[in-house]
């Protein structure tokens, strides 16, 4: 029997869970191995949801104010703490805002963004130019189109990167790439594939919906993919993390 697969459009709904409070800790992670966080004064967040990234950096970090944009924006309650001292601004806006933004940012995070872009370069290029020379941008993407699947589709993905495609791009963009490395193997990639992707065949709605697994089970699992942290970066990592600093003009 059939499944009927109801696509997500970007930006009607963010997917939060294990995974992806997971993700956003190791792009923390590889951040402050490169940067001191206090240097650090002015941020942007692009495709920010509920912009748990900007939260989690802005708490930490005092001095440091930011901005963020989606197209269905849902802020979180640290996020509304933020907006209300002033300190973040949250904008609905699709990916097409860059081109109203001319100020310039020491951090642009990108985070599950890029795969939906038709034009990845072209975008890149415009992040580029929001960025004053060594200002940093922070970027995921998923991993490789052989692990292509039913949740790309329902996500409207246009692809997947290898992690020399992804190197050579934003270096083509204008950007020096500091690391690039995959993650999410083997617990993260096994949540995947055995219960995200099958609850995803079963009732793609419940999955929007945010309802996919208990508090219990996600803080469970949170902790299990932690275990990935000791496994060399390989090939069937689900994704990408790639920090880079503008090429000096």
């Amino acid at each position: 029997m059939g499944f009927k697969l109801e696509k997500r459009n970007w930006g009607q709904s963010e997917i939060h869970g294990p995974r992806h409070k997971f993700r956003e800790k190791l792009m923390l992670e590889m951040l402050y191995r490169y940067v001191e966080p206090g240097k650090i004064k002015k941020i942007l967040e692009a495709g920010c949801g509920s912009a748990t990234f900007s939260a989690s950096f802005l708490e930490k970090n005092a001095g440091a104010i930011g901005t963020g944009f989606d197209s269905n924006p849902k802020p979180s309650a640290q996020i509304e703490d933020l907006m209300s001292s002033g300190r973040f601004t949250l904008k609905k806006e699709s990916f097409r805002y860059f081109s109203n933004l001319y100020e310039k940012f020491d951090l642009v995070i990108l985070g599950e963004v890029l795969e939906h872009i038709e034009d990845d370069k072209g975008a890149l290029v415009k992040v580029g130019s929001l960025m004053e020379d060594d200002s940093i941008l922070l970027i995921s993407v998923p991993h490789q189109m052989s692990q292509w699947s039913i949740e790309d589709v329902w996500a409207g993905h246009k692809r997947r990167y290898e992690i020399g495609q992804l190197r050579k791009l934003l270096t083509d963009s204008g950007f020096d790439v500091v690391e690039a490395s995959s993650w999410g193997y083997p617990v993260t990639y096994l949540y995947d594939k055995m219960i995200f992707q099958r609850l995803l065949k079963e009732n793609s709605s419940r999955v929007q919906g945010g309802g996919v697994i208990s508090q219990l089970a996600s803080k469970l699992l949170f902790a299990l993919m932690h275990f990935d942290k000791y496994y060399p970066a390989n090939s069937k990592g689900l994704g990408i993390i790639a920090i880079c600093k503008k090429s000096r003009s």
